[in-house]
């Protein structure tokens, strides 16, 4: 689903109004002072959930806070699409014993939560959660699911507020693959300016890493083993898995993805894109570095041509052997970044991108900031007040 936002961000006057189009957006709300030191967010996804502790700090020259991280908690590798569980258990128990009941917790989940159907199994297991974080003494706390389109317009937020962007005309576009869904958004080019602001968000369900791989499935030329793969042929094969017939299978389909607006300007690649071309461009897990779809797809190239032992074998001369099983989906992941970004939204072949596991320091954003939309959500949050997104 794709929703436009109108937003208009007054930075003298202090002031954040976002008009809503179609869908569920994020909420309209004027601009309140920070009615909280820190708030403490729950990414709950697909595939694992992890707790962040945001410092708010008020700052009288913007219509919003100066936002710091006080604490990264480990990621606990299950979601809560299936409930609760005792790595969330464990998680709220940690958060207990390091800050006071009164700082504001909220858990916010993704796409494995907002693909289940049950709404009454949805809303039971907001409340359960709820309950959960009022045993542990929160009072101020929340669990929802949010839409794909807020979890967009929260990577916005991010990447903008961690490269200093947010307030100024030359924003920069996010591109997100989680497990279960995809995200993008970015300014529309057709209506754009310093004063008033036009956000394209896009969320496309069950295009994400896990279910992609589950739609697929194993075929030769895209897992390289005793045979070498083809990185044209996967291409080729993961693009008939999104045009083909509908089945039961097939969560994710190319007209999913499209926007109806080409996007233009800057864009940072995040998540499950940055760990990809990270690995198959031998970035040595640099932090953010500027690439294009076609130096990513000549490296996908060589990369799917080699057997799984000759692969095995760099990594083990690099020690990186104990990632060999995200190894086994770069040549299929490489062929799907391909798809999305030209098939889907419309990038050209050798359209550029920065790939971001931490966005780098700017004049005027000294701190570097993780990849993670949790910023987003607090920066959010400080606008809203105690009631919470």
């Amino acid at each position: 689903m794709t929703t436009m936002i109108r937003l208009v961000l007054y930075c003298l006057a202090a002031t954040l109004v976002l008009g809503c189009g179609q869908g569920d957006p994020p909420v309209a709300h004027p601009s309140v002072p920070v009615a909280h030191r820190s708030v403490m967010i729950i990414d709950a996804g697909s595939s694992g959930s992890r707790l962040y502790h945001y410092a708010l700090e008020p700052n009288p020259k913007r219509a919003y806070p100066k936002v710091s991280l006080i604490k990264r908690y480990p990621r606990i590798e299950v979601g809560v699409h299936n409930g609760i569980n005792a790595g969330l258990y464990g998680l709220l128990q940690q958060a207990a014993r390091d800050v006071k009941p009164v700082v504001p917790l909220r858990l916010m989940a993704t796409a494995g939560l907002r693909e289940v159907r049950d709404s009454d199994f949805r809303r039971f297991t907001e409340q359960s959660i709820e309950r959960l974080m009022g045993d542990f003494g929160f009072a101020n706390r929340r669990a929802r699911v949010i839409s794909g389109e807020t979890e967009a317009y929260y990577a916005w937020l991010t990447a903008n507020y961690a490269v200093g962007r947010l307030d100024g005309s030359n924003t920069l576009g996010v591109v997100e693959m989680g497990g279960a869904s995809v995200q993008i958004a970015f300014a529309d080019p057709s209506g754009f300016s310093r004063e008033n602001r036009n956000l394209v968000l896009h969320s496309a369900a069950g295009c994400g890493k896990e279910r992609i791989k589950k739609q697929v499935g194993n075929p030769a030329v895209c897992y390289p083993g005793d045979q070498a793969g083809d990185y044209r042929a996967c291409r080729s094969a993961v693009s008939k898995s999104l045009t083909g017939r509908a089945g039961q299978d097939r969560t994710c389909r190319l007209s999913a993805l499209k926007t109806g607006v080409t996007p233009k300007g800057e864009f940072a690649a995040v998540s499950n894109y940055y760990h990809t071309a990270n690995a198959l461009l031998g970035m040595k897990k640099m932090s953010n570095f500027i690439a294009g779809i076609d130096a990513l797809r000549t490296a996908a190239e060589s990369y799917c041509a080699d057997t799984w032992g000759a692969i095995m074998g760099r990594l083990q001369t690099a020690g990186l052997e104990d990632s060999a099983e995200y190894y086994r989906d770069y040549c299929l992941m490489a062929a799907y970044i391909d798809v999305v970004l030209v098939d889907g939204y419309g990038f050209a072949d050798d359209a550029q991108f920065m790939f971001v596991d931490e966005y780098p320091a700017t004049n005027r954003q000294k701190a570097q900031f993780g990849d993670s939309w949790t910023l987003g959500a607090a920066i959010d949050f400080s606008m809203t007040g105690a009631t919470g997104p």
